[in-house]
């Protein structure tokens, strides 16, 4: 078999959703883009992209400048094998996803277990139960409802951006960065809330600096992650579903 039907072959074998990812992802070549682009118009039966077909690259002329341009079965096994996959740097924000999904359960089985010292580390690891508390104590109730708003509307699309990132669905990337938005602006209208309110909030200063803390830290976290997520080819060639 010759080389440009072994990498036809190579990307028929793909569903039309996944053509259309790889395609998408911009992790191929311009040569695999053409070759690609031939056979989601095969598939679709409709000449959805002005390329040549695919018999025309492998019977004509064209086929000559694909066969010596177009990846190579090594180049494409080493992409699909090192770069595809929840692996390298996404095991870091596979982790935090999960995280930020498991440490608000464990704060309200902490909530509703007896006074122990799992209840207080439960509910102070969740985030969210201490400044209830607080605001409920100081009389806020207005701001008690946001703050409660903000945090179950983060934990929602936490746990929609762990199903498509765990998926490796194509818009995993755009959801991973509205979530680190998301937090930031959690993260700031906290600190903003309890600078505000600090006289009359029973929060002392060290009581304070896990928040603000949390919000630098999320800040370093957005200048990784969004470009990260922006640019990465290992992120590319991963979410394409």
């Amino acid at each position: 078999m010759s080389t440009i039907d072994e990498r036809i072959e190579y990307y028929r074998a793909f569903s039309l959703d996944d053509l259309e990812g790889r395609l998408a992802s911009g992790a191929l070549g311009s040569n695999s883009q053409i070759l690609c682009k031939s056979l989601i118009n095969e598939k679709c039966g409709i000449r959805k992209y002005d390329v040549p077909t695919v018999d025309e690259i492998r019977t004509t002329s064209i086929a000559s400048s694909v066969v010596e341009q177009i990846e190579s079965p090594q180049l494409s096994k080493k992409t699909d094998q090192e770069l595809v996959g929840i692996d390298g740097w996404l095991i870091l924000p596979a982790l935090s996803l999960l995280s930020g999904i498991i440490f608000p359960i464990i704060g309200v089985v902490g909530l509703l277990s007896p006074s122990s010292a799992f209840s207080t580390w439960a509910q102070a690891s969740s985030g969210i139960i201490p400044l209830t508390k607080a605001f409920s104590e100081a009389g806020l109730t207005s701001i008690n409802v946001i703050v409660i708003v903000l945090f179950l509307f983060q934990y929602f699309l936490s746990i929609y951006a762990a199903a498509l990132f765990f998926r490796k669905q194509r818009k995993t990337p755009t959801v991973i960065i509205t979530l680190i938005a998301v937090g930031l602006l959690v993260s700031g209208t906290v600190v903003t809330i309890l600078m505000t309110y600090e006289r009359v909030l029973p929060f002392s200063a060290p009581e304070m600096a896990p928040y603000v803390f949390g919000l630098i830290g999320g800040l370093i976290s957005a200048a990784i992650w969004i470009p990260y997520f922006r640019l990465s080819k290992r992120v590319k060639a991963t979410f394409v579903r």
